[in-house]
């Protein structure tokens, strides 16, 4: 295997030599993130969900009966699938995709329990708000990342 890379190194040409790797930028920018609460810890933040950092989470708080993130993507954005990671915890049981259309908060789809690496396909959607609810947890809920885009 090593003599493979090696060829594969030869083969390999870059324009110049590269001393670090190129900076990563988290894929959603200028999005709002709202939930219903926070754990009180240091650490713990709304904004984890979307820092592309598998060491930060959110988790709500331990007397929230009814936890929920909400991303607003301060305009009407184009998506088709779901990808979540939900921590080795597996507090979360069941949950539910909404995305809030004419006023309202329309259901996408349902799943659980959530795995450190959820992901779901759905019929793509227009829409400026899009929100995931904790229906059953065993346990305080975490989610470290959470995201929307369109395949």
């Amino acid at each position: 295997m090593v003599e493979r890379l090696k060829e594969v190194g030869e083969i390999i040409k870059l324009s110049k030599p590269h001393t670090s790797l190129p900076k990563v930028e988290p894929p959603h920018k200028k999005v709002t993130v709202k939930t219903s609460s926070t754990l009180s810890q240091n650490g713990i933040a709304n904004e984890n969900i979307l820092d592309l950092n598998l060491f930060t989470s959110w988790n709500a708080d331990e007397i929230d009966e009814n936890p929920w993130i909400e991303l607003d993507f301060g305009q009407k954005e184009t998506f088709n699938y779901f990808s979540m990671h939900a921590g080795y915890k597996k507090s979360i049981q069941k949950y539910k995709i909404e995305v809030f259309l004419k006023n309202k908060w329309v259901h996408l789809f349902t799943g659980g329990p959530a795995t450190f690496h959820e992901k779901h396909p759905f019929k793509e959607v227009k829409a400026q708000k899009f929100r995931l609810q904790v229906l059953e947890n065993k346990g305080i809920p975490e989610i470290v990342e959470l995201t929307f885009v369109k395949y």
